[in-house]
């Protein structure tokens, strides 16, 4: 089934408006939930520090000047930058999770007739957040590797995996089913979902640019910011996903794609 772009577009910018201010409080409080929790997993760690100290030499050194400062860390200093890695990793992860879990509970309540604020989102759509969490952990490492190989592969992954959250969400389908199931929907409506992850990615990576800017010395309420305005961003794409979904379930059934 073949839907027209134009058509999805207006209907997703008309929930949006009709939803913005639920969907703002989920991505302020989504976005500083996870910059206070990456504070509190890397607090008295000086791992960030030493990132940005090799960043910087390999950015004005050569790669043999990078490799010394790399053979001269301590195991010490390598703890500590693996504590930030992960403790950063995680907390990213997480604010994702409740930030994907609790937009498609909003619009799934709202498209059944029964809207929510933005607080019985988040609260209402606690329970199923582990499983999000392990669904995003295993795309963000598929998609990652795509974008490190040649970047158009993780463009692609992404437009295949893009379904998962809300397939797995609404038909209440294991984390693999719902991968599988979205792959297959994808690569049948490739025209239809491939522009708003081109664009998705396209505004991500210029709003990180334009933001990073903002002469904000507080580098936690810069991280804010930016993560408010990406959630933002990523809020529309999922009411554009969630709706493409429900117009194709009303055509066909999801487990024929099994």
């Amino acid at each position: 089934m073949s839907m027209p772009v134009p058509v999805l577009a207006r209907d997703s910018l008309n929930f949006f408006r009709n939803q913005l201010l639920s969907v703002l409080i989920i991505s302020l409080l989504t976005a500083a939930v996870t910059v206070g929790l990456n504070v509190l997993l890397t607090y008295n760690s000086n791992g960030l520090a030493l990132i940005r100290a090799l960043e910087t030499t390999y950015a004005t050194e050569s790669s043999g000047g990078f490799q010394r400062a790399v053979a001269a860390l301590t195991s010490d200093d390598q703890w500590q930058m693996l504590k930030t890695g992960l403790g950063t990793i995680f907390s990213s992860l997480l604010g994702n999770a409740v930030f994907v879990t609790s937009m498609i509970f909003l619009i799934f309540s709202a498209s059944q007739g029964q809207p929510v604020s933005a607080l019985q989102a988040i609260t209402g759509s606690a329970g199923r957040i582990p499983r999000m969490l392990v669904l995003l952990l295993i795309c963000s490492l598929v998609i990652a590797l795509g974008l490190v190989a040649m970047y158009l592969p993780g463009l692609i992954l992404a437009m295949l995996l893009a379904l998962a959250p809300i397939i797995m969400f609404t038909e209440k389908n294991s984390v693999f089913t719902a991968i599988k199931i979205s792959g297959n929907i994808a690569l049948k409506n490739i025209r239809t979902l491939l522009p708003a992850i081109l664009i998705w990615f396209a505004l991500k990576q210029a709003s990180v640019v334009f933001l990073s800017k903002l002469p904000i010395e507080n580098e936690h309420i810069l991280m804010t910011v930016i993560l408010f305005i990406n959630n933002v961003i990523s809020g529309l794409v999922i009411i554009y996903l969630f709706r493409f979904y429900q117009l194709f379930t009303q055509s066909q059934s999801a487990s024929d794609y099994q």
